[in-house]
């Protein structure tokens, strides 16, 4: 996304529950890059098998490359290894995380409840 939507107003956009296609979060934002992985077939490089344990995972970040890069590849590691790398990353810059597994639970980095719309923090 570049600059606003319109001046003063963020840009708003859904991120979507893999299993059920219903929007989870609405984040807002300014000259930000939004990147998920999810849904299409994604093969654990240690494995050499498709990827099953995580249902999506997105990256919002200043970059979009980074953020699609960090996106496919966490979804690409599993859950356990990829709420790790979510963590050293929100840690370490600007790129925060949030993973839906294929149960549908969440783990979001501290810093995506930044993002989140205001109606959703209220609902949630």
């Amino acid at each position: 996304m570049r600059g606003s939507a319109a001046p003063g107003k963020p840009w708003r956009v859904g991120i979507h529950d893999p299993r059920t296609g219903l929007v989870r979060k609405i984040v807002e934002a300014h000259d930000l890059g939004i990147a998920t992985s999810g849904g299409a077939p994604v093969m654990n490089p240690l494995t050499g098998r498709r990827q099953t344990g995580v249902g999506s995972v997105t990256v919002i970040g200043p970059d979009l490359g980074v953020a699609d890069a960090y996106a496919t590849a966490m979804y690409a590691m599993g859950p356990v290894l990829a709420r790790r790398f979510a963590a050293e990353q929100a840690a370490a810059g600007p790129y925060q995380t949030l993973i839906v597994d294929q149960d549908g639970r969440e783990v979001g980095t501290p810093g995506f409840a930044a993002y989140v719309g205001a109606e959703d923090r209220l609902a949630g």
